[in-house]
C-alpha cells in the first residue's frame, strides 16, 4: 500500500496528526473496512462435499462397476463351442480397480495410481481368466468363492478407470444362476499392493436367470 493510499484511509481518523503508514496500524483498520465491505477482495471459498454419482461416473446412465454379456457384431451372443459365453467387467468409474483376474492376453500397459505408483495395466479389452463364484438365483446363501485353480494366492489384474476385460463363462453352469466377482478401489490399496487386513472387499453381481432372454444381458452404449 502506497503512503497516497494510506494517508486517505487514515485521513478521517487522525486530522491534524502527522500521517504514519505502518503495519501496526493498517491491519487493523484493513479488517475493520474488510468487515463493513468497504474493502472487497476477490476469493473463493470452496468447502468439502460428499461425492456423487457425478463426480463418480464416467457414464452417468450406467452402473459404476458391472457385468454384462458382450454381444455379438451382428447383435447375437457369441457361443464358442456352444457352450460358452463372453462377459465383460465394466469399470464405469473414474478411478482403477484392482481384479482377481490373470491377464491371459498377455499385454500390459503402466498405470500411475492415485498414490503415485506405476503398475501393469490391462488394456481396454484384454482377456482374462477372472476369479468368480456362483450361486442359484433364489438361493439367500451367499456367493463362495473357490480359489483352488489360483494356489495360495489369486492373480490380481488393474483394471483402468474407463475401461472393460472379457472374460469367458460356461453356459451351462451360468443357467439358473448368480456370477459374483469381488474387487477393490486403488485407494483401498497400498503401494499397488493389498493384504487381507486392508482395504474393504466390494462384490459385483450378474444374474443370469434361465437364459432364454440373454438380449436384456447384453452390453449396450
Amino acid at each position: 500500500m502506497t503512503r497516497k493510499y494510506c494517508a486517505a484511509i487514515f485521513s478521517w481518523a487522525t486530522a491534524g496528526q502527522k500521517q504514519t503508514c505502518s503495519r501496526f496500524r493498517v491491519f487493523p483498520v484493513l479488517l475493520l473496512l474488510l468487515g463493513f465491505g468497504i474493502v472487497g477482495i476477490n476469493s473463493q471459498t470452496i468447502t468439502g462435499a460428499p461425492l456423487t454419482r457425478n463426480n463418480v461416473a464416467i457414464n452417468s446412465s450406467k452402473p459404476t462397476v458391472y457385468l454384462c454379456v458382450e454381444p455379438d457384431t451382428d447383435g447375437t451372443v457369441p457361443i464358442s463351442d456352444n457352450d460358452s459365453l463372453w462377459l465383460r467387467f465394466y469399470n464405469n468409474t473414474t478411478w482403477s480397480l484392482r481384479l482377481n483376474a490373470e491377464n491371459v492376453d498377455g499385454k500390459i500397459q503402466i498405470l500411475k495410481l492415485s498414490d503415485g505408483t506405476n503398475v501393469g495395466a490391462l488394456g481396454n479389452g484384454n482377456t482374462v481368466k477372472l476369479l468368480y463364484g456362483l450361486k442359484n438365483s433364489n438361493s439367500r446363501e451367499p456367493v463362495s468363492f473357490n480359489s483352488t485353480d489360483w494356489g495360495d494366492m489369486p492373480q490380481s489384474s488393474w483394471l483402468p478407470s474407463d475401461s472393460y476385460a472379457r472374460f469367458k463363462v460356461s453356459r451351462s453352469v451360468a443357467i439358473n444362476n448368480i456370477l459374483a466377482s469381488q474387487f477393490r478401489y486403488e485407494w483401498e490399496v497400498q503401494k499397488g499392493y493389498v493384504t487381507e487386513a486392508h482395504g474393504a472387499i466390494h462384490t459385483v453381481t450378474l444374474n443370469f436367470g434361465n437364459l432364454n432372454n440373454v438380449s436384456r444381458l447384453e452390453c449396450r452404449p
